[in-house]
């Protein structure tokens, strides 16, 4: 489909002006023929996408519909991450503390520590690497949308005089947010 172009701005929402510039884009007509079925299938998926996702927020709000509401009250957190939130931790009481849910979303590193020395770091791939995603994603949609809580952590004047976080992608931003979460449970 991209075959040399440059892609054109779309949404699954809004795909038909997108289509009709794709089309006219092409001029070899077997391309275009190909075109037309990658839009088809684009299309259909598109619809059963919808339709799964509308089954999955039905089936949410009559499952866990506290629990879902509740992480949407997290800042950076919106129903697709809340979706995603929520299917991934499972039962959070499994947790005993903050630390093994911070350690369970990968947002700390394991130590290996012999006679109260630190000898190095170690279990870096283990946990669940979908709640790392999530949670980073939210400290980063929060902090860019500006929204004022003191757990997202500090903020500094960029040299093109607009707000940079520091450490946007540093695990301690991302914890920050989670220790929000894991109190109001």
């Amino acid at each position: 489909m991209a075959h040399n172009r440059i892609p054109a701005k779309q949404s699954r929402w809004t795909r038909d002006d997108w289509e009709e510039r794709l089309l006219k884009a092409e001029i070899h007509p077997l391309r275009q023929l190909a075109l037309q079925n990658d839009l088809a299938m684009i299309r259909h998926f598109d619809h059963q996408i919808f339709e799964v996702e509308k089954e999955l927020y039905r089936q949410t709000k009559q499952v866990a519909a506290r629990e879902y509401a509740l992480l949407q009250t997290v800042p950076g957190i919106g129903e697709n991450l809340g979706l995603t939130l929520l299917y991934e931790i499972g039962d959070i009481n499994r947790f005993p503390t903050v630390k093994d849910f911070l350690s369970y979303c990968r947002l700390v590193k394991g130590t290996v520590a012999s006679a109260g020395k630190i000898k190095g770091l170690r279990g870096a791939k283990l946990g669940n690497p979908y709640l790392r995603w999530a949670f980073g994603e939210a400290a980063v949609i929060a902090q860019t949308r500006s929204l004022p809580h003191p757990a997202f952590g500090p903020r500094t004047g960029s040299a093109h005089g607009g707000q940079q976080i520091q450490g946007q992608h540093g695990v301690g931003h991302q914890a920050g947010p989670l220790r929000l979460f894991y109190a109001q449970e």
